[in-house]
């Protein structure tokens, strides 16, 4: 996935989007996200992926702020 390409899809398909989106590799490391957020980098951020399967939504704290998640796993690629 090219960097610019993701972004300018996603706000193209959502335009006044202004939350972030994630990829994350099968070893939980960031492929790319549209915002560079401290929180991507904490290790909060790393027990919510090993804590979430499949798709859904929960919330969570993240660098003392409250946050909906919503969640994709992608078992061919093996993306979260």
């Amino acid at each position: 996935v090219h960097d610019g390409s993701f972004k300018e899809y996603v706000k193209s398909v959502i335009p006044n989007y202004l939350g972030n989106t994630v990829i994350l590799d099968q070893n939980g490391r960031i492929i790319t996200s549209l915002k560079d957020e401290n929180y991507l980098y904490s290790g909060e951020i790393q027990e919510l992926v090993k804590n979430t399967r499949g798709s859904g939504t929960t919330t969570s704290v993240l660098d003392n702020k409250s946050y909906f998640v919503s969640y994709v796993h992608s078992d061919s690629a093996g993306w979260k």
